[in-house]
């Protein structure tokens, strides 16, 4: 129930108001009695409405029920078309976007793919940006296959084998000529498994170089002689993970049969050239000696004498033969070819002997030779022949850039960190900046024609690299040094 007041208004008064003033019709109507002289303000009565509470909610209960019915009715249109178009124009195209993406990861769908672009909106830029990137990834695809194509053709052309090593020993990528040599049976290269019974202790091996691989984390890579005679160059390159671990090894082997064949050539090339150099010493050393024989023998068969001066002519002459024998022995030990076999032996004493050979040479020539020559270096493990050689070519070379000038040849010994330190330092005129860069190149040589065939540093580096060493020149306008290092045995 609701109730509010009635009030007088200004507009009442003009039928209410002065009894006067009223309307005829009204009086005439109503009579005198009520309904006049009333005033602005004034309560003439309560105005009430009244509505039973069930009428009131059985309305309200079925305006909302249509309301709810339409309301339901329009949202679920509005949500069946925004779905359509949200289908139509989102979830379609990504759905054919993400088939292809997952064709294209699967490998069943190629990557030149281009899809229509049917709209101007986010959608459309999406599949434009998809049509492009398919584009690119397709040209990278082609080239990265034209890449590899010449790669693997590169790697199955190279001539000497090539792998892919796991640390079990097994051959993961392998060229050609690698495939050959295993079918072969060569033994410079992977044919059985890292087993323990397959590793010899006694000699070097492939397995023995891979374990190292592993184990020092570092490349290997050796001078192999095998059983047969053939030689081979061994390298093993590591590859890493990002833990630092050995997971893998390159594996490439060559074939150094014939290069040790030319090198042993040019090692008996030089010999025969530092024998040529020598010959008028060592035609001194033996007529020295012989000529004291003649005469002993001259002595005897001319002469009476008693029995002690005849057993000291004899005792001289069996000195002389002895000398000329070791003479020409020591010069037919220098000349003969051998390989590379290494023994216990006193650097002190090879120096000690080449300078023998080239005694004549240097007394010849006026050079005075000074010795600093320590007695702290053991015996190093050597090719006395080859290591001789080294030695005479240094030699040799002091002597002739000394040009006959009176002079000094210094040579020294020493122990460094390791290594037994040979030098050889001339007063010569020094080795000039544009010679000094083809020093140790074969056949490479300032000498006049005849005088030398330019094999004999070559040579030297070659042999002193061959046992782990190293050969180094230092030279000025006083002199030059040559300088021989070698590791010693641990």
């Amino acid at each position: 129930m609701r109730a509010s007041p009635i009030i007088t208004e200004t507009e009442c008064l003009k039928c209410h108001g002065d009894l006067s003033q009223a309307p005829r019709g009204l009086i005439k109507r109503y009579g005198l009695k009520n309904s006049f002289e009333w005033k602005e303000g004034d309560i003439i009565g309560v105005e009430t409405v009244a509505i039973p509470l069930a009428v009131a909610l059985s309305e309200i209960r079925g305006i909302a029920i249509s309301t709810f019915i339409f309301a339901f009715a329009t949202l679920l249109f509005l949500f069946i078309s925004l779905q359509g178009a949200f289908w139509s124009l989102v979830s379609r195209p990504l759905t054919k976007l993400t088939t292809i993406f997952n064709g294209i990861v699967k490998g069943t769908e190629p990557l030149n793919q281009y899809l229509p672009i049917n709209s101007k909106d986010e959608i459309g830029e999406l599949t434009d940006s998809f049509n492009q990137m398919a584009k690119h990834l397709y040209n990278a695809q082609e080239d990265l296959k034209k890449n590899a194509e010449t790669l693997r053709s590169i790697f199955e052309g190279i001539s000497d084998p090539l792998a892919l090593v796991n640390p079990d020993c097994s051959l993961e990528i392998t060229n050609q000529a690698y495939r050959e040599w295993v079918a072969k049976g060569v033994s410079a290269v992977f044919t059985k498994e890292c087993h323990a019974e397959n590793c010899d202790a006694d000699t070097l091996c492939l397995i023995c170089f891979l374990e190292k691989v592993m184990r020092e984390k570092r490349a290997v890579s050796e001078y192999w002689e095998d059983y047969d005679g053939q030689f081979y160059y061994v390298h093993l390159y590591p590859i890493s993970d990002d833990m630092g671990n050995v997971i893998k090894a390159i594996h490439y082997v060559k074939d150094i049969t014939d290069k040790k064949q030319i090198e042993e050539h040019m090692r008996r090339a030089e010999k025969l050239a530092a024998v040529g150099q020598l010959s008028a010493g060592v035609a001194h050393e033996i007529n020295n000696p012989l000529g004291g024989i003649k005469l002993c023998f001259n002595n005897l068969m001319t002469t009476e004498m008693d029995e002690d001066t005849k057993r000291m002519h004899v005792d001289v002459i069996n000195v002389g033969l002895a000398r000329i024998q070791d003479i020409v022995k020591q010069l037919l030990d220098f000349s003969k070819k051998s390989s590379l076999s290494v023994s216990p032996v006193s650097i002190n004493g090879l120096i000690e002997n080449v300078l023998m050979l080239t005694d004549y040479l240097i007394s010849k020539k006026e050079i005075r030779v000074a010795k600093d020559l320590s007695t702290d270096i053991p015996e190093m493990m050597v090719d006395q022949n080859k290591m001789e050689q080294v030695f005479l070519n240094i030699i040799l070379n002091a002597v002739q850039a000394m040009d006959g000038k009176p002079g000094t040849l210094a040579i020294g010994t020493l122990s460094d960190n390791g290594y037994c330190e040979i030098s050889f330092t001339d007063t010569g005129q020094g080795i000039p900046e544009e010679v000094l860069l083809y020093i140790f190149d074969p056949f490479f040589t300032t000498k006049p024609v005849g005088e030398g065939t330019g094999l004999g540093l070559s040579v030297s580096k070659s042999i002193v690299e061959q046992h782990n060493g190293k050969i180094t020149v230092e030279t000025s306008e006083k002199g030059t040094r040559f300088t021989v290092r070698l590791p010693m045995p641990e």
